[in-house]
């Protein structure tokens, strides 16, 4: 997929935020969502491995799940 924080659409969305991390996972969930929802991926499984679900993890999830894929 290829898709970060680091990509040129989220990049440039996130210059102008003061909470970067939090703003940022939020973008890069809801991109993830519009990429992964037209080639009919609309299940998928986050592995938070030794990470509690909360701040940038939980921005992630619920900006991928608002985009419509469920985990």
């Amino acid at each position: 997929m290829g898709l970060s924080t680091q990509s040129e659409t989220i990049s440039k969305q996130i210059k102008s935020y003061t909470k970067k991390n939090i703003t940022s996972a939020k973008l890069l969930g809801e991109e993830i969502a519009k990429i992964a929802i037209p080639k009919g991926i609309k299940k998928v499984v986050l592995d938070r491995s030794r990470y509690k679900y909360h701040g940038v993890i939980k921005a992630f999830a619920e900006a991928a799940r608002a985009g419509g894929l469920e985990f």
